[in-house]
């Protein structure tokens, strides 16, 4: 008898891995954006604050305006790069593909099922912004591990790599 065919069954695994890796590695994306967003609220917060403070007591000192200066500079930066827009892509993406990998885990693989998954991970593909590389990697891995793959078959990523591949491609 042939072997019963799953979505463990190559190509089948190769489209089932990749929406997983594709998966993870939005939700790596929209938590550092999400990370950064909070932070540049915290701070604004704090620094405006107590700008506020200082300014409210009469005291126009040079401490105001470095709170004052802080504030700005960090609005204009999140304005600029807008950290909260970019979490938010991810997370939808991250959703998406979520919701493509639960479909998959309820689908029978079938060649007509693969089609489909296929399909269905190009059009999510559609909306991605560019892909780094870098942390696309690091998904790479961490699925990788959540499948039992000994650390032999992880590409390797330095710690710096790791950091600053959010940012630089």
């Amino acid at each position: 008898t042939a072997p019963k065919v799953t979505w463990d069954s190559y190509p089948f695994y190769l489209a089932r891995f990749g929406v997983h890796k594709s998966r993870r590695y939005h939700g790596k994306m929209s938590g550092v954006f999400q990370g950064l967003n909070d932070f540049v609220l915290a701070v604004n917060a704090v620094a405006g604050a107590g700008a506020f403070i200082a300014l409210l007591g009469g005291k126009s000192t040079l401490l105001a305006q470095v709170l004052i200066g802080t504030v700005a500079g960090l609005s204009a930066i999140d304005n600029v790069l807008g950290f909260s827009k970019k979490s938010k892509r991810h997370f939808d993406l991250c959703r998406r593909f979520s919701e493509l990998a639960a479909s998959i885990e309820e689908w029978d693989a079938t060649e007509a099922n693969l089609k489909k998954a296929k399909a269905r991970r190009i059009k999510i593909e559609e909306d991605e912004p560019p892909i780094k590389r870098l942390i696309d990697i690091v998904a790479r891995n961490e699925e990788l591990r959540a499948r039992g793959y000994p650390p032999s078959d992880f590409a390797p990523i330095s710690w710096l790599q790791a950091i600053f591949g959010y940012f630089l491609t």
